[in-house]
């Protein structure tokens, strides 16, 4: 299972640092956050070349990361954050994914037993595409009612809530 990280493609993230028009950042970013966006890079592409190499070994693979937001006609579209790049708006994530023929499931992690719902997108390869088909099955029960707890906020210390959402939930995993 391969979760690259997603502080630099988070849409929560202020200032914007990527965008769909310029995912890797560099045009997009002050200047002192491009030795982070190189190192994400290179982790997106480790990432790819992770992908890559499980499919030709023919190993079972799973990609995890935020749901892109900017996906019209979805549950987790929002509007105002539809710039926001995510990873797999990377090149070589997108060419990876397409090259594996990968299975995307977007679920909602308040169907996984957490107080909220952050959507999220998990693309599968190998035998994991068709094992995988049972997530499509959960979705957010709550619709738009409030979930217990919200992501998009900071805590008293100044720390991103969404931080929190950074563990699988144990009924996933």
């Amino acid at each position: 299972a391969l979760g690259t990280p997603c502080s630099t493609y988070s849409v929560l993230r202020q200032p914007r640092i990527r965008s769909k028009s310029d995912p890797a950042g560099f045009n997009t970013a002050p200047p002192e956050f491009h030795a982070e966006l190189r190192q994400h890079n290179q982790l997106a592409l480790f990432t790819a070349r992770a992908i890559e190499a499980a499919h030709e070994s023919r190993t079972p693979w799973m990609l995890e990361n935020p749901a892109d937001v900017g996906t019209p006609g979805t549950v987790y579209y929002w509007a105002d954050k539809a710039e926001c790049a995510s990873l797999f708006d990377q090149p070589c994530i997108a060419s990876a994914l397409a090259k594996t023929e990968a299975i995307p499931r977007h679920i909602a992690m308040c169907a996984y037993g957490m107080p909220y719902q952050k959507y999220t997108t998990l693309f599968f390869g190998g035998a994991l595409r068709e094992r995988s088909l049972p997530m499509v099955e959960r979705g957010c029960a709550h619709g738009f009612d409030k979930h217990a707890s919200r992501l998009d906020g900071h805590d008293n210390d100044g720390t991103s809530l969404a931080s929190l959402a950074s563990a699988y939930p144990e009924e996933l995993c």
